[in-house]
């Protein structure tokens, strides 16, 4: 969080003024939806495993993706303002492979397999540029970017007409969620210590 502070001597008397970043004011709207759609994608993503196929399974992975296109959109913006470029560019890139999911009417559907491939593709930049500046905690980083490794591998077999194996899938969205849960994470630290700041 930063912060700059300014003492200004005025007939003996010393005040102290203090200007909180754009963004750091304790849980503002942003930061309930960005918590929220990171867990949203998360629980439901998970629960999308459970029924095999249908309209639940589908509903379920629709809500999932919606959540995480809320979050990593305003992650952008967020991450842009504390001056972590390539981080932001990350969330930006993955905001959009999340969006190209569905191109072909969602990872379930009959045309679905290549926009999964191209989106998956698409995650390995966006996993890095998130996961290898210090920017989040190191097991944070540590699953984005063990995350890319599956997904690489998925989007490059299906480019040379192979048929990717469906664990790259499951050990990929593994490491995903942890990685989202440590967003989360962050986000949730954020905002106690700016509500902390202020309360002293």
């Amino acid at each position: 969080m930063e912060r700059q502070a300014e003492q200004h001597q005025a007939g003996g008397e010393s005040t102290t003024t203090t200007s909180v970043a754009a963004g750091d004011g304790g849980w503002t709207g942003a930061r309930v939806i960005i918590a929220g759609g990171l867990l949203v994608g998360v629980v439901l993503g998970m629960a999308g495993n459970i029924p095999t196929e249908g309209w639940l399974q589908t509903l379920l992975f629709a809500v999932s993706s919606v959540g995480l296109t809320a979050a990593t959109a305003l992650l952008i913006l967020r991450e842009a303002r504390r001056g972590d470029d390539l981080v932001a560019a990350g969330f930006a890139i993955f905001t959009i492979a999340e969006i190209i999911v569905w191109v072909g009417g969602g990872p379930t559907g009959p045309g679905g397999e290549a926009p999964f491939a191209a989106a998956v593709l698409f995650y390995v930049p966006a996993l890095l540029l998130i996961s290898v500046p210090p920017r989040f905690a190191f097991w944070t980083r540590a699953a984005g970017a063990l995350a890319a490794l599956p997904f690489g591998i998925h989007a490059v077999v299906f480019l040379l007409g192979g048929n990717p194996a469906e664990v790259l899938q499951i050990a990929g969205y593994l490491l995903l969620s942890v990685a989202v849960i440590g967003w989360a994470v962050d986000v949730v630290r954020s905002a106690r210590s700016a509500h902390g700041s202020r309360v002293r």
